[in-house]
């Protein structure tokens, strides 16, 4: 399925679940998404290849980071999607901002993002990846993102 199908199918979906196997990275990693009341969050299941740091296990960081540019790369796709606008790839970022708040933990990672601003050329959001508890980020990030639908 091409990701502008993926996408107009989680808008139109209260709950929905599956593989992102759309891009090479994504699949690499095994990202999945879920759909909950309309609200998108993609999934990084735990694997030891993973482990950027082993004693003590901690995930790469790059991962992290990558999972946080996905997650707000599809919330800017499905704003946009809501909007009749959805362009034909994925949006492009123009920058991207990682903090690190704790390390990761060899488990599952969840990740959500928010536009905060969104203008016919460019994004603004901001997401969040944790693990076990969301009101405990292990990182979050502010994105820059060209959306340009002219």
């Amino acid at each position: 399925m091409p990701l502008r199908q993926l996408i107009t199918d989680i808008v139109s979906q209260p709950f929905a679940e599956g593989d992102v196997v759309q891009s090479p990275f994504a699949r690499r990693f095994g990202f999945r998404y879920r759909v909950v009341h309309g609200d998108l969050m993609l999934i990084l299941p735990y694997r030891d290849e993973l482990i950027g740091s082993p004693i003590p296990a901690r995930l790469h960081g790059g991962v992290i980071g990558g999972l946080l540019e996905y997650a707000g790369l599809f919330c800017v796709m499905q704003k946009l999607s809501q909007a009749g606008e959805l362009p034909s790839g994925l949006p492009k970022p123009i920058g991207i901002t990682v903090d690190f708040l704790r390390e990761g933990k060899p488990h599952d990672i969840f990740a959500a993002a928010e536009v905060t601003r969104l203008g016919r050329r460019v994004a603004n959001v901001r997401a969040e990846a944790w693990q076990s508890d969301r009101e405990r980020p292990i990182a979050t990030a502010v994105l820059n993102v060209v959306v340009d639908v002219a």
